[in-house]
């Protein structure tokens, strides 16, 4: 119900104007009966499907197709809404055929409108858009990660995307356009809220949230290949900010190499953190430029610079104290904290104080 950039409709003016001018063709007397009819039948339905997609201060009709199962995965909503200029377009054309044969004028303004059209097309405003070779370039990414690390002797694969927060629906798509050209099948999760259980893999790609839709459906959950461009499948990814333990946000310092501090105290500017768990126990942290976050052990501190793959330095070991306060260990046993002192991040401690807790922040 809150996806409101697929629940308008914008026809424009003109066919409004056709609308408008209906009464001229119900008052002629050179139309026919039959054709009057028609013409009341499509106004009708027209003002029925309408009347159903109206949202009048969160009263609607049409929240009651949703409790049709399988309507949300359909997208029956949008489809619903744009069913409606079919009827926009039919009574568009009875009237203005009807102004035509009347009003010479009348033609030369509607052989303007497919110039008309091509300018409203070129004006770009809220809508997403794509350009193609970038949009190719991902596919083929992906078709080439799939063609080397596929197992054949598995039914299907179910890609993990190493994308950040602005890819989610474009990485599905991408997935399902590579394994369409490979022939191979696929596990993917480019619906709405049904079938049951099913759209947990959409938001995060974890194995936790695919094998629990396998085991849902009844199937083998080994007949499917997991894969992702590190080799490394994870069970789950989130995304938190962190606060610190003197109460300010960690942020990537752009101007020292992308070293983490905790510098912010507004939470709007603090980095998003992808957090993704491992089979091995472990977990890696991604900032939103891509790289991974390092413990760097050599310099005891920690950065996000020239880590575009996980090794041993950016795997940690995350501890909950409590639901949303964690620690952090490094690979050589510290927890990472808070040096008080400039407020960047060290591995010096092997014990846990204020400074080594950290606050999940969504």
């Amino acid at each position: 119900m809150n996806q409101w950039w697929e629940q308008f409709l914008f026809p424009g003016a003109i066919p409004y104007l056709g609308l408008l001018l209906l009464p001229l063709l119900f008052y002629n007397k050179s139309i026919s009966v039959v054709a009057k009819k028609f013409i009341l039948f499509l106004t009708l339905t027209l003002f029925l499907s309408i009347l159903f997609s109206l949202n009048i201060k969160g009263f609607t009709l049409y929240k009651w197709l949703y409790e049709v199962p399988g309507f949300g995965s359909l997208r029956g909503m949008n489809r619903l809404i744009n069913a409606e200029i079919i009827f926009f377009i039919l009574l568009f054309v009875f009237v203005f055929k009807f102004l035509m044969q009347r009003y010479k004028s009348i033609y030369y303004f509607v052989s303007l409108l497919p110039l008309l059209v091509i300018v409203d097309n070129s004006t770009t405003y809220w809508e997403r858009r794509y350009n193609k070779v970038d949009a190719q370039w991902y596919v083929n990414n992906i078709k080439g990660i799939i063609q080397t690390k596929y197992d054949s002797s598995r039914v299907a694969i179910a890609f993990q995307s190493m994308n950040f927060l602005n890819r989610v629906t474009e990485s599905h798509l991408d997935v399902m356009l590579a394994t369409q050209e490979l022939g191979i099948p696929c596990v993917n999760a480019y619906t709405g809220l049904f079938p049951d259980g099913f759209q947990g893999f959409f938001d995060a790609e974890g194995k936790d949230s695919l094998f629990r839709w396998l085991s849902i459906k009844n199937i083998d959950t080994t007949k499917v290949d997991v894969i992702n461009e590190y080799d490394l499948p994870f069970i789950n990814r989130s995304f938190y900010r962190l606060q610190a333990g003197n109460g300010l946000m960690i942020s990537a310092d752009l101007s020292s190499d992308f070293q983490l501090k905790a510098i912010s105290s507004d939470i709007s500017h603090a980095e998003k953190f992808e957090i993704l768990r491992l089979d091995e126990g472990k977990d890696l942290l991604r900032i939103s430029n891509g790289n991974f976050v390092c413990a760097d052990l050599a310099q005891k501190g920690v950065r996000c610079a020239n880590r575009p793959g996980p090794g041993d330095w950016e795997r940690f070991t995350i501890n909950f104290i409590s639901n949303d306060k964690i620690t952090l260990k490094a690979l050589n046993g510290n927890y990472i904290g808070v040096n008080i002192h400039d407020s960047t991040l060290n591995v010096h401690s092997p014990e846990i104080n204020q400074m080594q807790i950290f606050e999940l922040v969504k």
